[in-house]
């Protein structure tokens, strides 16, 4: 769980307001990478639910927000603000992003 929150801080630096004005990062990989975020932010969410009531699950439970709250901030915050250039966004690519997200919220 603690590799999984120093991962969000990558996510989170990654996905920074200089990176995206930059133009360095391709926009398939911000687009391709909402929906194992949304997945992973499903799964963190059952295990919260499901989280028995002892001191060691209460520890787990903490981290298990905080992870939770890191990757709602970077949807919320970084990737939900991107703006891309025109001509770097083919339709197929935005097609398809767009029906994997949909997908994953509806379910």
């Amino acid at each position: 769980l603690r590799n999984r929150l120093r991962c969000a801080m990558l996510l989170d630096s990654l996905f920074s307001v200089s990176v995206f004005k930059s133009n360095v990062l391709p926009v398939e990989a911000v687009l391709g990478s909402l929906v194992p975020i949304l997945r992973a932010r499903k799964v963190i969410i059952k295990s919260i639910q499901t989280t028995p009531d002892s001191s060691l699950a209460k520890k787990s439970l903490s981290d298990k927000n905080a992870l939770l709250d890191r990757l709602s901030s970077i949807v919320k915050e970084r990737i939900s603000k991107y703006r891309c250039k025109h001509e770097l966004l083919s339709s197929d690519t935005s097609l398809k992003a767009s029906v994997e997200i949909f997908e994953e919220i509806s379910h």
